[in-house]
């Protein structure tokens, strides 16, 4: 008879975490809340046979890890080699393995590129890699660009904010390799997965007719230059110009200077432990937004005059409806100013307004302060979580 140590080091017991079923999925998550995760694949799932126009006969498996190393045994308990990687569809097993990235956004969007690939295969290509680069990316990461409010799934949109800010880096990629479409398209440039997707999603929306049957040829393993001129023929210097043109009329507004922004709904929402910024990419004379702080301590508003990251000024609200305007200069912080506000119906609202060289601050319409200041302005969550809907922009 075994002992008790002899039958744990034979049979461990299987890794933490939470396995659960959906309509069309078998679920184990670890470090992502499996409910939630569960009802976004099935609605990726709906968003996926409307494109396809099918769907996988049999049940998906999708493996969410806590950790690199998690995934890495997970894929060597299944016989399958490590890929080092944030995650990979292994046709052998038919499941989509990942593990945690740095934030929430990131995180869903990885096992929606997973899933994406997984579906692809397995209900169009007869589980076979099509051809294309660009195509076998750009689909993943077009169905992994998303919007996810706990309810409804928009994909293939372009975020007004992400950490990766895939619109700059496909645009930088373009005129890095000359604006080289024919050779991208053929696979003969290397390129990385931002410009597949800006492919991707600038074919689909703008030349459908052809881009379904440049994807049909591509899915029956045809080599991507014959399959792209059978639909388009020969690249044109039209082709080529106005696909530089979407890139520069879908940049993404923001830039994230640390670190978890995201898109929710109609909303920005903003998670930081110490300080978190988001910024205007343009310069603005205003900005106004209603802040809602939903984890943590109230202490979210506005970041303007910003210069750098040792050189800034936020209006901030506080609990109590109390707000401040705190500086930050040469590193060290120093509140300015501390007013009570008036309370509205809803979330207050907080505004910067330049007058001349003087940012005007106010939350509901009460004035905090009013001083010198040039700079870009931008949204900020310290120590908390929140969602701002930014008015007019």
């Amino acid at each position: 008879m075994l002992s008790l140590l002899a039958f744990i080091l034979l049979c461990p017991p299987p890794p933490p975490g939470t396995e659960i079923k959906t309509a069309h999925y078998d679920l184990y998550a670890e470090g992502v809340d499996p409910e939630d995760t569960g009802a976004m694949l099935e609605a990726l799932h709906k968003n996926l046979t409307r494109h396809f126009g099918a769907a996988p006969a049999d049940r998906l498996r999708v493996e969410v890890y806590a950790t690199y190393d998690a995934y890495k045994e997970g894929m060597k308990r299944d016989k399958e080699a490590e890929v080092k990687a944030g995650g990979y569809y292994a046709p052998g097993t038919k499941k989509a393995y990942l593990w945690v990235q740095p934030s929430a956004y990131f995180t869903r969007q990885l096992i929606l590129h997973e899933a994406t690939h997984q579906f692809h295969y397995l209900a169009a290509t007869r589980n076979k890699s099509p051809t294309g680069g660009w195509y076998v990316e750009g689909i993943a990461e077009y169905f992994g660009m998303h919007n996810w409010d706990g309810k409804e799934l928009k994909t293939g949109v372009v975020p007004a904010v992400t950490l990766e800010d895939y619109p700059a880096q496909a645009l930088k990629q373009f005129d890095d390799l000359k604006q080289d479409l024919e050779g991208i398209v053929e696979g003969r440039v290397a390129h990385d997965r931002p410009l597949g997707w800006a492919l991707f999603h600038y074919l689909i929306n703008n030349h459908p007719k052809g881009f379904r049957a440049v994807a049909a040829r591509l899915d029956e393993g045809a080599k991507p230059g014959k399959a792209w001129e059978k639909a388009f023929g020969k690249s044109t210097a039209g082709m080529v110009k106005g696909f530089r043109a979407w890139m520069e009329s879908h940049a993404q507004p923001w830039r994230i200077l640390w670190v978890s922004w995201q898109e929710r709904g109609d909303r920005l929402e903003g998670k930081s432990d110490v300080i978190g910024i988001a910024l205007l990419k343009e310069p603005a004379d205003s900005l106004e937004a209603e802040v809602e702080v939903v984890t943590g301590t109230a202490k979210a508003g506005l970041v303007f005059g910003f210069r750098s990251g040792d050189e800034y000024l936020l209006l901030q609200v506080l609990p109590g409806n109390r707000a401040q305007i705190a500086r930050k200069s040469a590193g060290v912080f120093s509140v300015v100013s501390a007013k009570e506000y008036e309370a509205g119906a809803g979330a207050p609202v907080v505004r910067i307004a330049m007058e001349g060289k003087e940012a005007v601050a106010t939350v509901n319409g009460t004035e905090i302060g009013r001083l010198e200041a040039s700079g870009a302005l931008g949204l900020n969550a310290e120590g908390c979580g929140a969602l701002f809907r930014v008015k007019g922009r």
